[in-house]
């Protein structure tokens, strides 16, 4: 059973990470998608100002994270096993709109892509590509 609607993965993203409550809002999603925004303060700055790198990493991937759950869910220990991700520009102290696609849902891996814009301009930050494994679900 997936977790297809915006109120059901905000309901699990909390449930599972209580510390993401506040930063994080999850947009819009649908089978296979998610969008994830991330509401910037002066915790997620470097100096320049501007959104330090890992806090555009862990918007990613726990925007993958519930792409996921959208088809396969709930998983709540469904983990990245693999990550990469490209800096495009520097997005600036903005709020930033994570949209995460599954690609391929298998029975062991999912190959999630991500795109990082700021929600103000639309700009495109970062792109990210991520596996995660998927868990064995209970027999019978």
């Amino acid at each position: 059973m997936a977790i297809p609607d915006v109120a059901g993965l905000e309901d699990f993203l909390f449930r599972e990470v209580p510390a993401l409550r506040g930063d994080y809002r999850v947009e819009a999603a649908g089978p296979g998608w998610a969008t994830l925004r991330l509401t910037v303060g002066p915790q997620h700055l470097r100096p320049g100002p501007t959104v330090a790198g890992p806090h555009v990493f862990a918007l990613a991937d726990f925007a993958a994270w519930l792409a996921v759950q959208t088809l396969a869910g709930p998983l709540p220990m469904a983990v990245t096993v693999n990550a990469s991700i490209d800096y495009l520009r520097m997005p600036g102290p903005a709020a930033l709109l994570a949209r995460a696609e599954v690609l391929k849902l298998g029975r062991s891996l999912a190959v999630i892509d991500i795109r990082i814009s700021r929600v103000d301009t639309g700009d495109l930050v970062a792109r990210s590509s991520m596996t995660y494994a998927m868990p064995r679900k209970p027999s019978g």
